[in-house]
């Protein structure tokens, strides 16, 4: 049976969603199932998780993300920019000037990068886990590629999404 997992939520990205994602698809490909799973590309900040992916076909979609909500999250982030791929920057930003090594802007006083981020946070434009979810820009170009596996392949025997 050929089985398609939708999650923007898999190895190896290190949470509760990705190792219920990756228990379905190694649990149905040991079972014989042809498994593939549709994800977002991981930034290198979020390949945490060590995966063992023999046998199951992984999908990572690049996507990208409006400058604004893009800028937020690197003002948020810790992580140098440069773990960023260029897939995941927005065209804005991704040449940016100010930008330093620490992924925050020189331009930018520190007080109003709080204020910022804590804005962000509380409507939750620097998470993926409250909404706006910054992986809803990842669907359009998820459900692309899904039309062109099908009008290659024809469909799948079961599409299962999970968040």
């Amino acid at each position: 049976m050929r089985i398609l997992l939708v999650s923007p939520y898999f190895p190896p990205l290190n949470a509760v969603a990705a190792r219920r994602t990756y228990s379905f698809a190694r649990t149905w490909s040991d079972a014989g199932h042809r498994v593939t799973v549709l994800t977002t590309q991981k930034r290198d900040d979020q390949r945490t998780l060590p995966r063992n992916v023999d046998g199951i076909c992984v999908q990572e979609i690049a996507f990208r993300v409006p400058a604004p909500l893009h800028q937020m999250r690197r003002w948020g982030r810790t992580t140098s920019v440069s773990a960023v791929p260029a897939t995941m920057e927005s065209s804005a930003t991704a040449a940016s000037p100010t930008t330093t090594a620490q992924g925050s802007s020189a331009s930018i006083a520190p007080s109003l990068r709080g204020r910022l981020r804590g804005w962000g946070e509380a409507r939750g434009v620097m998470s993926s886990v409250r909404m706006p979810d910054l992986t809803d820009f990842w669907v359009r170009p998820a459900l692309e590629w899904a039309r062109e596996c099908i009008a290659h392949d024809g469909p799948w025997d079961v599409i299962v999404s999970s968040s």
